[in-house]
């Protein structure tokens, strides 16, 4: 087996050894580490939480095998029969079921990932992060309760690491947007092609993430290079790199709003509220605005758009709904 197995299937023992200690109240407090919290909760962004209590809860999530681990998270349930080769961030066989390498896993005896008993499926990027920090950003299989086994890029390197891709949209050659992109379903299908736009559904995504106040639940990124600024022809060059973060209990619309999705900060432990948080009624999602002087990022907007702008309050900011604008957004959850 290799290293990654390894680690998820030892995870309980290893928990215990590892996290197992005294952090009071019942493991609700601050730290820093996962040795400040009790038994049964590990730290996440400065807060002692749990996702399970027991296996049966993370059965029910995941299906048969699910195990909560001693520091409270659900890891992920074994694959259904043996003749797998071991675990590998990609796809690493040729000639298998779905199609080439670096694809999502697929259904035949030679993917890497399915059919072998003693392979574990992380519940998220968070799940695989805990049970070893030491893997790097890449893509892995994940179990989603909605929706199956699906590939996705986890974000292991960037504040406080385990952050699963759940939207992707990238520059778009005209200004239709993407559609379907403010339902609540799936966009797209493959989630690890970088150059497509996708999205999970509001299910799946809300199913991944803390649900805890204090704690960064999601993270988006966006950027622009040309872009809608007051008083000059419009689009204008501009150089926006944006990047935000909401606490957990945002409960992720792509088609409304919600008090908690429009309070974004500047960090993921968020101390550094942002003041836009006003949104017009047409921005959904994820949302950093103030209808006026902040149009800073957007994670879906009315019609199926995005947006992206300037940290500060310049108004500058880049809509796909305009020609010539070209902002690229993505966002994570944890």
């Amino acid at each position: 087996m290799g290293r990654f197995t390894s680690v998820l299937l030892s995870a309980s023992a290893l928990a215990a050894t590892l996290f197992a200690a005294s952090c009071g109240g019942g493991g609700s407090g601050h730290c820093s580490f996962n040795s400040d919290c009790s038994t049964g909760h590990y730290c996440l962004d400065g807060t002692c939480t749990a996702d399970c209590s027991d296996d049966m809860q993370c059965v029910a999530r995941l299906g048969a095998g699910a195990v909560c681990s001693s520091f409270g998270m659900c890891l992920g349930m074994p694959d259904a029969s043996a003749g797998d080769a071991g675990p590998t961030p990609v796809d690493a066989a040729v000639g298998d079921d779905v199609g080439a390498d670096g694809g999502p896993p697929d259904v035949g005896a030679h993917d890497a990932w399915a059919n072998d008993a003693s392979s574990w499926v992380g519940a998220s990027c968070l799940a695989i992060h805990m049970a070893d920090p030491t893997l790097p950003d890449g893509v892995y299989p994940i179990m989603l309760s909605p929706g199956g086994m699906v590939s996705v890029h986890c974000l292991m390197s960037a504040d406080g690491g385990g952050w699963t891709l759940v939207g992707n949209f990238p520059v778009q050659p005209g200004t239709a947007g993407v559609a379907g992109w403010t339902s609540g379903a799936r966009v797209g299908t493959d989630f690890v092609d970088l150059t497509a736009a996708f999205k999970l559904s509001d299910a799946e995504i809300n199913s991944l993430r803390s649900s805890t106040a204090n704690v960064a639940g999601f993270r988006a990124h966006g950027t622009a290079t040309m872009c809608y600024s007051p008083g000059l022809p419009d689009p204008s060059p501009c150089m926006i790199d944006t990047t935000l973060f909401w606490s957990g209990t945002c409960a992720y619309a792509s088609g409304a709003q919600s008090t908690a999705c429009n309070t974004p900060f500047r960090d993921a432990a968020l101390t550094m509220a942002f003041p836009a948080t006003t949104p017009c009624p047409q921005h959904y999602g994820l949302v950093a605005s103030d209808c006026a002087m902040y149009d800073t990022m957007g994670t879906s907007h009315m019609g199926d758009h995005v947006f992206v702008g300037d940290y500060a309050p310049t108004a500058i900011h880049a809509y796909d709904g305009r020609a010539g604008e070209n902002p690229a957004v993505q966002f994570w959850v944890r």
